[in-house]
């Protein structure tokens, strides 16, 4: 009986080249049910993974950097100290992402050839990364801003708000969170997190130098980020 061959689990479980596997990839990243996982099934999860790797010694963590986007954006003004409190939540995790990416700017991000070997740096290819990913950021925001002040409207014409005027906040909150346990994979998915470019399109310095490593080279791939 021949062995099963070897699953890469660094590798995503669905198609990366279509949208819909992207997104059953993101909703399976930021399923919210994650955080209810005991210590010790973690730690059991976390030795199976190290078993099977036999000695690997790289971890990947976008998981969790995906994961707490949900958390971070669940917060909606409410006029309130709820409204300082979500503010500075949003703040300190805006400054984190902020010094991200500004160093991926300054230094770039690293190119791979098809076969993951390191092929250079370029500070073009991470403007084009992070322009996508706002794009994903602008994507993830819209539906909870349009969406909520439709139903506040629909519960304040119907005197909800006028008989329970405490549940404003909570009301804006749950839903909000609720709409992003949605739009937060959707909007992720809409770009590849393997992303490419075209050799002839990078820097002169960077494209000469992948020109001498790989002269049949066309395309390069690098992380665009989250």
């Amino acid at each position: 009986m021949s062995p099963l061959p070897r699953v890469n689990i660094d590798e995503p479980k669905y198609d990366q080249n279509s949208y819909l596997g992207r997104a059953k990839h993101f909703f399976l990243l930021t399923n919210p049910l994650n955080v209810l996982a005991s210590d010790s099934k973690l730690e059991e999860a976390r030795q199976i993974v190290l078993r099977y790797r036999a000695g690997c010694s790289r971890v990947q963590d976008h998981r969790r950097r995906v994961a707490r986007q949900i958390p971070v954006r669940f917060g909606v003004p409410s006029g309130d100290r709820g409204e300082a409190d979500s503010h500075r939540a949003h703040g300190c995790a805006n400054a984190h992402e902020h010094n991200y990416y500004r160093r991926e700017l300054r230094n770039g991000v690293t190119l791979f050839d098809e076969h993951s070997n390191e092929m250079g740096i370029s500070k073009k290819a991470a403007v084009v990364g992070i322009s996508t990913v706002i794009l994903s950021r602008i994507a993830m925001a819209i539906p909870g801003m349009t969406l909520t002040p439709v139903l506040m409207n629909v519960l304040e014409k119907r005197g909800f708000l006028a008989k329970y005027p405490r549940s404003n906040a909570p009301i804006q909150t749950l839903f909000c969170g609720f709409v992003l346990l949605f739009a937060t994979p959707l909007g992720c998915a809409f770009f590849k997190q393997r992303a490419d470019i075209e050799v002839d399109s990078l820097e002169s310095e960077v494209r000469d130098t992948i020109r001498k490593k790989r002269p049949d080279l066309e395309t390069v791939w690098f992380n665009k980020g989250l």
